[in-house]
C-alpha cells in the first residue's frame, strides 16, 4: 500500500524515456554495476554469458562503451536477439563460444567476462576462466557457483568478483536511510548515479528495451506472471 524509496535511489527520469522504459532503471542499474567492475574499456572484447534479461541490457551496454561483444545463451532466440542488440558472435554451446573467441582474439583470449547465468553450476565460471585471456577479469552478477577453479585462475593471473546490486551505497543504511551521499570524487559510480546513468543511456538511443517487453500483466494479475516464468510454460523475458 505504501512504497518508500530513498533518497539517494530515487532519480529523475529524463526527457524522451517513457514511464514503462523506466521502470527498468534498478535492473540496468545492476548492469552498470557489473560493466563498472569488469573495467571495460573501448575496443576491448567481452564475453557475457546468459542472455536473459541482464544479459540482454549488458550486450547494448558494452556495445554503446565500444566493446567487442561475444554472448551465449542455450536457448537460441535469446542469443539472436542479442546479435540484434549488437553482439558481434552468438553461441548456444561453450564449444563454439571457445572457437569463436580465439578466432576473434589472436588465440589471447578475451578481455573480460560478463556471467549472467542463474544456474547452481559451477560450470559458468569455469568457462569463463577458460575464455579469459592472462590477466583477463571474471565478474559474475548471476546466481552461478562459486568455487573458483584455482588451477586456471593462477595460471593466467585472473581477477574474479562478486558484483553487488546497483554499485555503493545500496546496503549502507548511512546512503539508503539517512540520504547521506558519497562525495562524486571518492564514488564517482554509485547506485543511484549508475541508476541515472542508465536512464541517460536511453534517453540517447544506445539502450533499447522494446523487445525485452513480451507480455504484460497487470497488478493483479502479478502471480499469474511468476507462475509462467518458474513453470517455463512460455517463452519470456
Amino acid at each position: 500500500e505504501i512504497v518508500r524509496v530513498p533518497r539517494n535511489l530515487a532519480v529523475k527520469i529524463p526527457a524522451g524515456v517513457d514511464l514503462e522504459s523506466a521502470s527498468f532503471v534498478a535492473l540496468g542499474g545492476i548492469a552498470m554495476e557489473a560493466l563498472r567492475l569488469a573495467r571495460v574499456s573501448l575496443g576491448e572484447t567481452v564475453v557475457v554469458l546468459g542472455l536473459g534479461l541482464l544479459g540482454q541490457i549488458a550486450v547494448q551496454l558494452l556495445r554503446g562503451a565500444g566493446c567487442h561483444v561475444l554472448a551465449m545463451d542455450v536457448q537460441p532466440p535469446k542469443a539472436e536477439m542479442a546479435r540484434h542488440h549488437g553482439a558481434e558472435a552468438v553461441a548456444t554451446e561453450y564449444s563454439r563460444l571457445g572457437v569463436l573467441c580465439r578466432e576473434r582474439t589472436a588465440n589471447q583470449g578475451a578481455d573480460a567476462v560478463m556471467i549472467f547465468a542463474a544456474t547452481p553450476s559451477n560450470e559458468p565460471l569455469e568457462q569463463a576462466a577458460e575464455l579469459c585471456r592472462e590477466r583477463g577479469r571474471v565478474v559474475a552478477a548471476g546466481l552461478v557457483g562459486l568455487e573458483v577453479p584455482r588451477k586456471t585462475f593462477y595460471e593466467k593471473e585472473l581477477e574474479f568478483v562478486v558484483s553487488r546490486a546497483w554499485g555503493p551505497g545500496v546496503y549502507d543504511p548511512l546512503y539508503t536511510e539517512k540520504g547521506r551521499d558519497y562525495p562524486l570524487a571518492y564514488a564517482r559510480w554509485t547506485a543511484g548515479r549508475n541508476m541515472e546513468e542508465f536512464l541517460s543511456q536511453m534517453a540517447k538511443g544506445a539502450v533499447r528495451l522494446e523487445a525485452l517487453i513480451t507480455h504484460r500483466f497487470p497488478i493483479d494479475r502479478s502471480l499469474e506472471a511468476y507462475e509462467m516464468i518458474l513453470q517455463g510454460r512460455e517463452p519470456c523475458i
